[in-house]
């Protein structure tokens, strides 16, 4: 089994990058012989090796449906990049410093009847307590998860802000740590890159990863000193005293992650944000929709390339083949632009697509797509697949488990939703809705948008359109993932099982159609 019969592999701006242009036209030419299709596209968790690793599995699981895979294998390696990078950043003592005395006033806040305007001050947990609170992540263990707000919980005052920067500005810890971070700062950055030409660290200072425009904020209030000879640090305290503007304020719109987690949220959204995994999440969505882009003779893009030549061998060989794609995680986001492509290619007349054409089935697995495009697809571009089906996780599950061994006491989905995701100014969002994430579609007091609203009527149209897992609804309608990347196993290293039945789900759907 070759992997240049069933793979199409892609880098920057989603051209062909360890693909050639005659091994694809090789691979599409297998396809006239065809009669089903899958066309396969990962997530954003795993790097190449990984992503190839998991073809090999799937090639022989979906011939044996009867389904020809074709796999698209694009930049990845998210995870790996999270991970580092967040762990590095929980072992600095600034970031340490500050998630315990946010934790210290956010519990203060959440948990004063009437709030400090009625009481003149927050009833903060003593120091210690918010340590050995703060140590339970070590054991896996979510700090401050039973942690129930009181019943009149308000925004936060300027009062009640001040209590928190005026602690922070008379902590001479606080101020040591600054002053470390500003001595280690050096006018040229520091980058690391990994392949494909990903940047996935931007250091400016040796004693913290804080995104550059903190640090050389830093470095200017450093410039500045009081009477005493004591650091300014006006600018950071503005940052930190807004961090605790939006925990509350989530927490009073109910769009909170709970304690903890809405802290680090905010956290890395302040003051992490460049080196927190955000700018590689955006390259890897952006690359998903360049890759349909026109090419050139010296650009040629994998994506709007394929379908071409795809389109060409329909018309050819006036074939029909029945083709499903699945989509795990951010591949979902490949889909849909996958599919305003096709319907693009469909009304070109220039273009060799049949204007006929439509997928057989649309097949999610955690979708990380965010409402809005996929509201988008489904209210332009619903012609363009004539099944669908979402297999995700409960929100108990999705909320269950360390994506970030010992920072962060969620799934990926969680962490993309919270930190990663972009407003459409261009700003960091919190709390941003995702297709694959349980919350949006139960809680209906809170999230009443319009797009949100119209998916939840999308699929409440469409017969067993959710698995939510664990689930067994039949054959076809079933999952065991426990986990945001277990959706796509089949196997087990050394022989161990996996939770499968997602995989033996979407099998039965190519051999027997969507039940």
């Amino acid at each position: 089994m070759a992997l240049s019969d069933h793979c199409i592999f892609t880098g920057r701006d989603g051209e062909l990058d360890g693909t050639t242009l005659d091994e694809m036209r090789a691979l599409v030419a297998m396809l006239a012989a065809e009669d089903r299709i899958v066309i396969h596209l990962h997530g954003g968790l795993v790097a190449d090796k990984a992503a190839k690793a998991k073809a090999k599995e799937l090639i022989p699981e979906y011939l044996a449906a009867g389904a020809y895979p074709v796999f698209f294998i694009y930049r990845t390696g998210l995870v790996d990049i999270v991970r580092n990078n967040l762990h590095e950043a929980y072992q600095e003592k600034i970031f340490k410093k500050l998630l315990a005395t946010l934790m210290k006033f956010v519990v203060g806040k959440l948990t004063t009847v009437g709030g400090a305007k009625a009481t003149g001050t927050l009833q903060t947990p003593r120091d210690l307590a918010v340590a050995i609170e703060l140590t339970k992540a070590q054991s896996g263990e979510e700090p401050y998860q039973d942690l129930e707000p009181v019943s009149d919980l308000k925004d936060l005052t300027d009062e009640e802000e001040k209590l928190l920067t005026g602690a922070l500005a008379a902590d001479v810890e606080f101020q040591e740590e600054i002053q470390a971070i500003v001595n280690g700062a050096t006018s040229d950055q520091e980058t690391e890159v990994v392949a494909k030409g990903v940047t996935t660290l931007h250091r400016l200072s040796s004693k913290t990863i804080m995104s550059p425009e903190v640090v050389n904020e830093l470095v200017d209030d450093a410039r500045e000193k009081d009477s005493k000879g004591i650091l300014l640090t006006a600018k950071l305290l503005v940052r930190v005293g807004r961090i605790f503007v939006r925990v509350v304020s989530r927490f009073v719109k109910k769009r909170d992650h709970g304690p903890y987690t809405t802290v680090v949220e905010e956290l890395l959204r302040e003051l992490y944000l460049a080196n927190a995994g955000g700018a590689v999440w955006g390259i890897m969505k952006q690359e998903t929709a360049d890759t349909f882009q026109a090419g050139s003779k010296d650009s040629i893009r994998g994506g709007s390339t394929f379908v071409r030549q795809f389109g060409e061998m329909l018309k050819q060989t006036n074939r029909n083949p029945e083709v499903t794609v699945v989509a795990h995680s951010l591949g979902s986001v490949f889909a849909c632009n996958l599919i305003e492509h096709l319907a693009r290619a469909r009304e070109d007349a220039s273009h060799p697509l049949p204007s006929t054409f439509a997928l057989e089935n649309l097949i999610l697995l955690a979708p990380a797509v965010e409402y809005e495009l996929f509201a988008k697809t489904v209210s332009k571009r619903a012609g363009l697949f004539r099944h669908v089906r979402m297999f995700a996780l409960n929100d108990d599950l999705e909320a269950g488990y360390w994506e970030v061994p010992f920072v962060y006491p969620r799934s990926l989905l969680y962490l993309v939703s919270g930190v990663f995701e972009e407003e459409n100014g261009g700003r960091s969002a919190f709390d941003r809705p995702l297709l694959g994430m349980q919350r949006y579609f139960t809680r209906t007091d809170v999230y009443k948008d319009k797009d949100v609203t119209s998916v939840r009527k999308f699929f409440g149209q469409v017969p067993h359109g959710l698995v939510w897992a664990v689930g067994d609804q039949g054959p076809g309608r079933a999952s065991d993932a426990i986990r945001h990347g277990g959706f796509d196993d089949a196997k087990g290293t050394n022989g161990a099982a996996v939770p499968r039945k997602t995989i033996d789900s979407i099998l039965h759907i190519l051999r027997e159609g969507m039940p």
